[in-house]
C-alpha cells in the first residue's frame, strides 16, 4: 500500500440501548457525531474516521488504496513512533494494550476477513463461523527480516511497501520475548561489528560484489528451551570463507554463551534477478550449520528446533514451514469436529483409511490425525502420504514419523498408499494427477495451500486441482485449511457446486458443513479459516 495509511470498511456497531451508531473505521471505538473528525472513501462505501485517530495514520489493516495522487499526499501523515510493522498492514501500535476483538460478534461485525466470511454464510442462510483465539501479544515465534546500514548503525526490520527501504520492526508487540531479546543482542553486535558488509540496495561496490554482504535474518524460538535459531543470509554463492562472517559467529556464539542461541546457521544466497526479495534461494548446497547446540537424545538433529504441539513432538528445520503463532496452530490441532468427522469417515471405509496430506510441510497435520486414529485402532488401520514440493521436508518429516513411532517404516519419493506412511516431494497438482491414474485414491484429503489457494503456482484461475479432487471417487471428506479468505470461498464454491448450469468442475460435489475461523495473525486484517466439506 506504499505506505499509505488507510482505514477499514465501514462498521456498524450494536449500542446496550439496542441503537445503532458509528463507530470509527479505524480504533473501532464508539463515535459521537461531535468527535467525527471526517469521512474516508473506500471501495465499498464510506466510513467514519473519529477526530485525532492514531489507529487511522498507523494502522493499513483491510484497507484499500486510494488512487495514486492521494496515496502520494498521505505519506506524510505516518506516525513516526510506530514501529516499521505498521506500513506492512501491523495495528500492533494502537491495538495491543486494548484489543478490540474479544468475541465472536466482535470479529463478525468489526474484523475485515471474518466480516467477509459473516457475509458469505449469511447469504447462504448458513450460521457465521466461530473464532478461536489466544493473547495477541508475545505470539510470533518465528520472523524473517531484512537488514540495512543506517545512520545510527544497522537497521533490522521489514521492507516499505514498493521499496528497498527498510524500516525497524523491533518494537513490534507480535514478537515473543525471547525472539525480542535475540534481536537487540543481534542488531548490538551488528553495530559495534563495523567490519562486517551489510547489503546496500543499488550500490555497486568491489567489496559487496566479491565477498557478499548480510542482507537478511531468520529467528526462530524454540519455546522448550527459550532459545533462539538464527539464520545469517549472506548475499553471495557459497565459496571460500568470508573472515567478517566467521568472526560474526564467533562473536554471537561467544557473547554469553548457553542462555540464547539454539543454532547458528549461514544460507549462501546467490543473487539472481528472479529471487527478487524472497530471502531464501533453493538449492539445498545453500545450507550452512555454522554452530550447532550439542543435543541429548539420538533421534534429535543438531541444529533443528523442536516443538510440542498437542502432546507429539516435531522437529522443524530452518528451511521448512512453520506456523508462527503456535498457540492458535494447537487449538486447530485440538479441533473436535474434525477429529469426529476424521474417526466417522474410518468407520465407513474398508481398512486401512488412506489420508492424503498436500501443501504438508513436515507432515504435522497428517501425523497428527494418523497418530489419533492409530492410538485407537492400531497403525494398520490407516495410510498416510504427504507431500511437499520443497524437497528438504523429507528428512524432518522421516524423523518426525519415527519419533512418535520409532520402529515406523518410513518410504520417501513414493507416490502410493502401499505403506503405513509416505512421504512424496512433488507438488500438490501432480501428486493429483499421480493419483487420478491410480487404482485406489484417498478417503481422506487435507490440504494447507498458501494464500493463493488450490490453484497452482503462478496459474491463479487454474481449477486443475479442484476438478481432480472432485473426480476421486474414493473421497469423503476434505479438511481445507487457508491463510486467504478470498480464495477459500472461491475455491469452496467449485468444490461445492451442481453440474446443473454445466460451468462447474465435473465429479461429485462436496457439501460445506463446518467452517471455523483462528486468529493466527493478531493486528492485521488475515485470519486463518479450516472448512469441513463432506459427501
Amino acid at each position: 500500500m506504499d505506505g499509505a495509511a488507510v482505514a477499514p470498511c465501514p462498521v456498524l456497531i450494536h449500542t446496550v440501548q439496542r441503537e445503532w451508531a458509528f463507530s470509527c473505521g479505524a480504533c473501532v471505538q464508539p463515535l459521537a457525531e461531535s468527535c467525527l473528525g471526517k469521512w474516508k472513501t473506500v471501495r465499498h462505501g464510506w466510513m467514519p474516521l473519529r477526530a485525532g485517530c492514531a489507529a487511522a495514520l498507523a494502522s493499513s489493516i483491510g484497507l484499500r488504496t486510494e488512487p495514486r495522487n492521494r496515496q502520494t499526499r498521505r505519506r506524510a501523515l505516518q506516525l513516526n513512533d510506530a514501529p516499521g510493522c505498521t506500513q506492512n498492514g501491523c495495528a500492533c501500535a494502537t491495538q495491543a494494550e486494548n484489543y478490540p476483538f474479544k468475541t465472536d460478534e466482535d470479529y463478525q461485525l468489526h474484523h475485515p476477513a471474518v466480516r467477509r466470511l459473516t457475509d458469505w454464510r449469511r447469504a447462504s442462510e448458513r450460521a457465521p463461523p466461530e473464532v478461536f483465539a489466544a493473547e495477541p501479544c508475545d505470539h510470533r515465534t518465528r520472523a524473517k527480516l531484512a537488514v540495512a546500514p543506517s545512520k545510527d548503525g544497522v537497521v533490522l526490520g521489514l521492507f516499505k511497501r514498493g521499496t528497498q527501504e527498510v524500516l525497524p520492526a523491533l518494537g513490534c508487540a507480535a514478537l515473543h520475548p525471547t525472539l525480542k531479546a535475540a534481536l537487540l543482542r543481534l542488531k548490538g553486535t551488528l553495530d559495534r561489528f563495523q567490519a562486517l558488509a551489510i547489503y546496500q540496495p543499488g550500490v555497486k561496490s568491489s567489496a559487496q560484489s566479491s565477498q557478499g554482504a548480510l542482507r537478511f535474518v531468520q529467528l526462530t524460538v524454540e519455546r522448550a528451551s527459550n532459545q533462539v535459531q538464527l539464520v545469517l543470509v549472506w548475499n553471495r554463492k557459497r565459496g571460500p570463507a568470508i573472515p567478517a562472517l566467521e568472526r560474526l559467529v564467533e562473536l554471537l556464539w561467544d557473547d554469553e554463551p548457553g542462555d540464547l542461541w539454539h543454532s547458528i546457521w549461514i544460507h549462501w544466497r546467490e543473487p539472481k534477478p528472479n529471487l527478487g526479495n524472497f530471502v531464501f534461494a533453493l538449492e539445498t548446497s545453500a545450507w550452512e550449520l555454522a554452530r550447532p547446540r550439542a543435543l541429548a537424545g539420538g533421534r534429535r538433529r543438531p541444529g533443528f528446533v523442536w516443538e510440542a504441539l498437542d502432546g507429539l513432538d516435531f522437529t522443524f528445520g530452518p528451511f521448512n514451514f512453520q506456523q508462527a503463532n503456535l498457540a492458535v496452530f494447537e487449538e486447530i490441532l485440538r479441533c473436535c469436529n474434525m477429529k469426529s468427522l476424521v474417526a466417522e469417515t474410518s468407520e465407513l471405509v474398508e481398512e486401512p483409511l488412506r489420508l492424503l496430506e498436500l501443501h504438508a510441510g513436515v507432515g504435522v497435520i497428517g501425523l497428527s490425525l494418523a497418530h489419533a486414529l492409530a492410538s485407537s485402532r492400531g497403525w494398520a488401520s490407516v495410510a498416510l502420504l504427504s507431500s511437499d514440493e520443497n524437497p528438504k521436508c523429507v528428512a524432518p518429516f522421516a524423523a518426525n514419523a519415527r519419533n512418535i513411532v520409532p520402529d515406523l517404516e518410513v518410504v520417501s519419493e513414493d507416490c502410493s498408499f502401499r505403506q503405513a506412511v509416505s512421504f512424496a516431494p512433488l507438488a500438490a497438482d501432480e501428486v493429483l494427477q499421480r493419483l487420478a491414474d491410480a487404482d485406489r485414491g484417498p478417503h481422506l484429503l487435507v490440504v494447507d495451500p498458501p494464500r493463493t489457494g488450490l490453484a497452482p503456482r503462478g496459474r491463479k484461475k487454474d481449477d486443475a486441482c479442484v476438478s481432480l479432487i472432485r473426480s476421486m471417487p474414493d473421497l469423503k471428506l476434505l479438511i481445507y485449511m487457508s491463510c486467504g479468505h478470498s480464495s477459500f470461498r472461491k475455491d469452496a464454491f467449485q468444490l461445492t457446486a451442481c453440474d446443473d448450469a454445466g460451468d462447474s468442475p465435473a465429479g461429485q460435489p462436496f457439501k460445506l458443513v463446518d467452517v471455523k475461523c483462528y486468529d493466527m495473525f493478531p493486528f492485521t486484517s488475515h485470519i486463518e479459516t479450516v472448512g469441513l466439506f463432506v459427501r
